[in-house]
């Protein structure tokens, strides 16, 4: 129990801290504005923190907990300097938290706006995410398969270096999603968090929509009615609940591009700019995004700079403070992969043709994407790109799951939304409104060119563009009747579009009462889907291998994340059987392994097993089975 009481406390400061880091930089600006600000700084305040102890092998409670104190209280002791004082911070305490709700609710009553019912299946759709996260171990394919695992060997291991591990995706990919839920589970020892890294930016992400919304005209209660949508789309829902990265890392790509919707700032750099870095340590297609938002960047920065009233000196050099907070937050699993493979974006094959580069990998895009030899699937250059996205949106029976791969954002999305971003496109096109609707139609467009678009799970900042279309056009709109029309039209399609995805859930109705009333090592050993380890065979590792002892795998291994109790009790190492299976016999020795994964109907497991090793079962969906060592 003092680890998870640690951890509340740890969280709290980071919350306070983060709050009144937002309020000294926008005590002027929107309770939303705030929110998002501080969404942002406590996300950019865990990661460094994290970071900081895995490069240099600290990463364990008492390390990261007197870092991480250390930085929260220093932020907040600047912060409430900078705000003016206890008292003006506590003002601004209340109108967020109390006046904000309460004008929310008056504006509702007063203009009896019916959009606001979206938040009955947005609210119904996080609070299941919610219990999820609580009450289900970790069950989805790729976070088992090399998120999850990324977060365990980091706990076990108490640092951020490069693993001996036969998957490609462990080591390689940028890890951030996966530090906060590390933030998660390291204080209290314990995997029952592992996969709750996304849920905040369930609600940081609607803020983000919210906060759009009202910039572009729309009133209070349309904001939150389009905000409770963005939560409510089938592919944002049935995500957040694992560790996928998706959600969260959309969030950071909308909170970047919305802190360049004003006049050039110092303030809104650097929350731009850590947001950016935020998003690039998320996920590689980062890297590609930035790049094609560099110009806007650029010429916000420069703008900055000219226009300034101090030293030009001065702050340039605090122009390359902010480029240094995005290095922090971004570049450590670049720098390393850059050490240990001589490509940045390992184990992707990466080709630079306008620069001649091309940097070796495991995955080539082209291939795994359909695109021609040795180009980019990017820009729809895979065949028939377009013609996929197109029958994917406007396909009316998709199958949800987890990995949302077609369907698009459901019904609200296929009838409603997209027409919207049509209008405002057309709108733009002709010459009016042009400086208001045009990062909205940058970020759509944008957020389209990746190699797989028709998967909506790497598209959902499109969702939030359509969002603030519908916004636009419900400002715009000069009829209460058409105002009434589009909103009873909001509400009805995202509650259909929320059924509609529902079916994605998929274990939630079968397995929620058991998993209510299970222990936490039941819980941790239910085989929730048949990929998973058998529940008898996960109960027998619980509570047979005990405090330092080890579970060895081979190159056969898949789905890495089942071969931890939920306490990192046991050791997990990986000893290769390749070569000489008497030699492999030896390593498994040599480490004091108790249990043992090897390659089914390899040399290695002959003679395993003829060594006196006792069979115990194969795993699922993989070619490893798993013996019992004698001690």
């Amino acid at each position: 129990m003092l680890g998870w009481f640690v951890w509340a406390v740890e969280n709290s400061l980071c919350c306070v801290a983060s709050y009144i880091a937002a309020a000294a930089m926008y005590s002027d600006r929107t309770a939303l504005d705030r929110f998002i600000a501080a969404g942002i700084v406590g996300s950019a305040m865990i990661v460094l923190t994290v970071t900081a102890c895995g490069a240099v092998s600290l990463l364990d409670a008492w390390h990261l907990g007197i870092l991480s104190t250390a930085l929260f209280v220093s932020v907040g002791a600047v912060g409430v300097r900078s705000v003016g004082g206890l008292r003006r911070l506590a003002a601004l305490a209340r109108n967020d938290f109390f006046g904000a709700p309460a004008r929310l609710f008056r504006d509702t009553f007063r203009q009896r706006e019916v959009g606001i019912l979206t938040l009955i299946p947005a609210g119904m759709a996080a609070g299941i995410c919610c219990l999820m996260v609580w009450y289900f171990r970790s069950w989805t394919w790729d976070p088992v398969w090399y998120h999850d695992p990324k977060i365990y060997m980091a706990i076990q291991e108490h640092t951020l270096r490069w693993f001996a591990l036969p998957n490609p995706w462990t080591n390689g990919n940028p890890h951030n999603v996966e530090l906060i839920a590390i933030w998660n589970c390291i204080f209290q020892r314990d995997n029952r968090l592992d996969d709750s890294a996304q849920i905040p930016y369930l609600f940081l992400g609607a803020a983000v929509v919210a906060a759009w919304a009202r910039k572009v005209g729309a009133t209070r209660p349309i904001a939150a009615a389009v905000a409770a949508t963005w939560i409510a789309l089938p592919p944002i829902y049935l995500e957040a609940h694992s560790t996928h990265n998706d959600v969260a890392w959309s969030t950071f790509f909308t909170a970047a591009v919305y802190f360049t919707l004003d006049t050039p700032s110092r303030r809104d750099r650097w929350m731009c700019y850590a947001a950016w870095g935020l998003f690039i340590g998320a996920k590689y297609t980062g890297l590609f995004h930035v790049a094609l938002a560099a110009p806007i960047l650029f010429g916000r920065l420069v703008y900055e700079l000219w226009k300034t009233n101090g030293s030009r000196i001065l702050r340039a050099v605090d122009a390359i403070g902010s480029i240094a907070l995005v290095l922090g937050l971004a570049a450590f699993k670049y720098v390393q992969n850059w050490r240990h493979t001589h490509n940045p974006m390992w184990p992707f094959v990466v080709r630079i043709q306008s620069l001649g580069l091309q940097f070796p990998g495991t995955s080539d895009p082209a291939q795994e994407y359909g695109s021609a030899p040795g180009t980019s699937p990017t820009f729809f250059g895979a065949p028939n790109a377009f013609q996929t996205l197109l029958n994917s949106w406007y396909n009316d029976n998709p199958f949800y799951c987890p990995d949302v791969r077609h369907g698009g954002f459901g019904t609200v999305w296929r009838w409603l939304l997209l027409p919207c971003m049509v209008v405002v496109i057309a709108d733009m096109v002709r010459g009016r409104h042009w400086k208001r609707n045009i990062m909205v139609v940058v970020l759509f467009v944008q957020t389209l060119q990746v190699p797989v678009p028709y998967m909506s799970r790497f598209t959902m900042a499109a969702a939030t563009a359509t969002l603030v279309a519908f916004a636009m056009i419900h400002a715009d709109a000069r009829h209460w009747f058409a105002r009434v029309a589009l909103s009873s039209a909001l509400v009805a399609m995202t509650w259909i579009g929320y059924r509609e995805g529902y079916r994605g859930f998929i274990v939630y109705p079968r397995y929620f009462a058991e998993s209510v009333a299970a222990d936490p090592v039941t819980r941790a050993s239910m085989q929730i889907d048949t990929f998973l380890w058998p529940r008898e065979w996960a109960l027998a590792r619980e509570r047979e291998l005990r405090h330092g002892e080890v579970l060895a795998y081979d190159e056969s291994v898949h789905f890495l994340g089942d071969l931890w109790n939920h306490d990192f009790s046991n050791r997990v190492l990986f000893v290769s059987s390749e070569g000489n299976p008497r030699t492999y016999v030896d390593r498994l020795r040599h480490v004091h392994a108790r249990w043992a994964g090897v390659s089914q109907g390899s040399a290695a497991e002959m003679v395993l097993r003829t060594s006196g090793a006792e069979y115990l079962f194969r795993a699922p969906d993989s070619s490893m089975v798993v013996y019992r060592l004698r001690p």
